[in-house]
């Protein structure tokens, strides 16, 4: 720049001109369309002026950088951290040369600026009414002719205007229609937020207030058994207290009467006479009767009592059981929920965006479709007709149960569709391995290889063997997403709207599965949304 500083003449005019037409593009930033002011480079290599980043990203009432979250990059989409902007410091160089040089074509220059160099061609002084799409820069209608230029798609300057004005206003309208959508769904976020803060607040209140009222209810019957025990403890200690003292009163008048035998027993006979008959009387009624015993009497009750502590010994061993296996239960689903669609994984970190985030593109195969269905044009829903249609025999093709599969199969990694459902009887939908049996009437059944929820008599079920499994989803489903997941070994089935998990079934997947879709009543249908 500093040798075109020191030319002069039409030749080193030309040469600035073209200059500032190829670096004009490099130099511009594509959001105010100007040349860079205090350029920065995000994570995906765009860069762009640092304050209108800046305003693209801005959110009311949290600060642009550190930015909690990634945010799309205006011109590619692709997720940034606000947090990891970086001074582009050639790109300012550039821009700085430009200005320095008055070669910005944006015109806004009040003396001999870039207004004098688009007036005219340098070259050959003729106006510039002509835009040479190849060079990207205005040129003149000698410049036209030449033979530089003889190849190129010209344009007159107004139509090329107009043409850029009509790219710009199109890509603005883009970035409105793409910032309300972020506006609305951050608005939503922060609405299901609440909602979801209020509700885990009430589960919070409902599970202390259960685990009181449990605690109460443990700690009442405690106290009963407890107080019967010691009751049973004051029984058993009065009556051995009683016949204790009842036994000492016999014992010490047998005692007495001993004594009393043995002395008569030595008199001399005259005397021994006289004494033995009054002693043998005061014998009749000694002794008295025993005491019932203490154990006997008291057994019952503490075996009464024992069989309640053994009984509720194992009520409390089942409880426990079942409480840990339903919470057990619950932490597994949750993490194969976190599994799919959320957390920031260590893979997510790496690779961007986790791909089964993003629904898989799916359409019904028609070589497997019994005849008796009727697939759509698009080839996403299916229904069932009146009489079979008559449809060229195919190895694939499911000849009695109604079935279909889709046209795309998996073998590994983590997939996820979503099925709108009809309101009626009549419908499952799942996955099945490839080996599927497709000729003559075969179970719903994982030992035939399918894994599926159905609709029937009015409930829902998930086809395990060797009964189904009732479910309750809590209301009539509209949407249910599937999520496969071939190296957890686990398909699962959830309310779409709000991802309330309805069943999953564990599985050791050892060859493809597909989709599976089938419709056995007239009155209902499935359809792969969107």
């Amino acid at each position: 720049m500093a040798a075109l500083g020191q030319r002069s003449g039409p030749t080193a005019g030309a040469e600035a001109l073209a200059l500032a037409a190829e670096l004009h593009g490099e130099a511009t930033c594509s959001i105010c369309l100007e040349l860079f002011q205090d350029p920065v480079s995000i994570e995906c290599g765009h860069s762009f002026c640092r304050s209108c980043i800046a305003r693209c990203w801005e959110r009311p009432g949290i600060p642009v950088s550190p930015a909690p979250r990634a945010l799309p990059c205006p011109q590619c989409r692709e997720p940034a951290r606000p947090s990891q902007l970086r001074p582009n410091r050639q790109l300012a160089g550039v821009a700085s040369l430009l200005r320095r040089y008055s070669l910005s074509p944006s015109g806004d220059g009040d003396g001999e600026g870039a207004g004098s160099l688009v007036s005219g061609c340098i070259q050959h002084g003729e106006p510039l009414k002509l835009y040479c799409q190849d060079d990207g820069r205005a040129i003149c209608v000698v410049c036209d002719r030449a033979r530089e230029h003889r190849a190129h798609a010209v344009l007159p300057l107004d139509e090329a205007v107009q043409e850029a004005k009509e790219m710009l206003e199109s890509r603005l309208g883009a970035l409105k229609k793409e910032l309300e959508e972020f506006e609305d769904f951050k608005s939503m976020e922060e609405k299901e937020s609440r909602e979801l803060l209020k509700q885990v607040t009430v589960e919070r209140e409902k599970v202390g207030a259960e685990f009181q009222a449990l605690r109460a209810f443990l700690m009442e019957q405690e106290s009963r058994l407890v107080g019967r025990l010691e009751e049973l403890a004051r029984e058993v200690t009065q009556r051995q207290t009683e016949n204790l003292n009842q036994l000492g009163s016999e014992i010490s008048l047998l005692s007495k009467l001993t004594t009393e035998m043995e002395e008569t027993s030595h008199k001399p006979d005259l005397d021994f006479l006289q004494e033995f008959k009054n002693t043998l009387g005061r014998c009749d009624n000694v002794p008295g009767p025993k005491p019932a015993s203490v154990s006997s009497e008291m057994k019952s009750k503490v075996w009464n009592i024992s069989l309640k502590t053994f009984v509720l010994k194992g009520l409390l061993k089942k409880f426990k059981e079942d409480l840990r296996g339903e919470l057990e239960k619950e932490e597994k689903d949750r993490s194969l929920y976190q599994a799919h669609w959320g957390g920031e994984t260590e893979e997510r970190k790496k690779h961007g965006p986790c791909p089964w985030r993003t629904p898989v593109e799916l359409t019904l195969d028609p070589d497997t479709a019994n005849p008796r269905l009727i697939l759509s044009l698009d080839l996403k829903s299916v229904r069932l007709g009146p009489r079979p249609q008559d449809l060229p025999p195919n190895p694939r093709r499911f000849d009695t149960n109604t079935r279909v599969l889709a046209s795309r199969g998996f073998t590994s990694g983590r997939h996820h569709w979503e099925v709108e459902v009809g309101s009626a009887d009549g419908w499952a939908f799942g996955v099945a391995r490839e080996s599927v049996r497709r000729k003559g009437l075969t179970p719903f059944t994982p030992e035939e290889g399918v894994w599926a929820l159905q609709l029937n008599g009015g409930q829902y079920w998930a086809v395990t063997s060797p009964e189904r499994t009732s479910l309750s989803p809590g209301g009539r489903l509209a949407r249910v997403r599937v999520a496969l997941d071939l190296e957890a070994g686990a398909v699962s089935f959830y309310a779409a709207e709000d991802m309330r998990h309805i069943y999953t079934f564990r599985v050791t997947f050892r060859e493809r599965v597909f989709p599976l879709f089938s419709v056995c009543s007239t009155g209902t249908y499935l359809r792969i949304w969107p």
